[in-house]
C-alpha cells in the first residue's frame, strides 16, 4: 500500500524489544537470558556497598540504591555479573543468537 511506513530492518535494535530484569546480589547466582538484538534494562539490588561489573560497565550498588545497566545484547555468549570488591559472581547474562 502506498504511503505505508516501511518495516524496520531485521537485526537492528528495533527488531528486538526491551527486556527488564531485576536480580539480587544475594546467593544463589541468577541467570538473565536475552536474545541478540534486544535491549536489556538490568537492576542489581544488594544489601552491601560494592560495585557491580557487567561487560565493560561498572555501576555502584548500595542498600538504598540498585545498580542500573542499559545494554544492547549484540554479541551472543555468556557474561559474568560480578561484585568487584567482594570478588563474587552474582549472576550470568546469557545472550542467545537471534533466529
Amino acid at each position: 500500500e502506498r504511503g505505508a511506513p516501511a518495516p524496520a530492518p531485521a537485526g537492528g535494535p528495533s527488531a528486538g524489544g526491551t527486556v527488564v530484569e531485576r536480580i539480587s546480589t544475594a546467593p544463589p547466582s541468577e541467570r538473565v537470558v536475552v536474545t541478540e538484538g534486544e535491549l536489556l534494562e538490568l537492576e542489581v539490588a544488594g544489601t552491601e556497598l560494592d560495585t557491580v561489573v557487567l561487560l565493560d560497565e561498572m555501576e555502584p550498588v548500595e542498600p538504598q540504591s540498585a545498580a542500573l545497566f542499559h545494554l544492547l545484547a549484540d554479541e551472543p555468549g555468556q557474561y559474568a555479573i560480578e561484585l568487584l570488591d567482594a570478588r563474587r559472581r552474582v549472576g550470568t547474562l546469557v545472550v542467545r543468537e537471534a533466529d
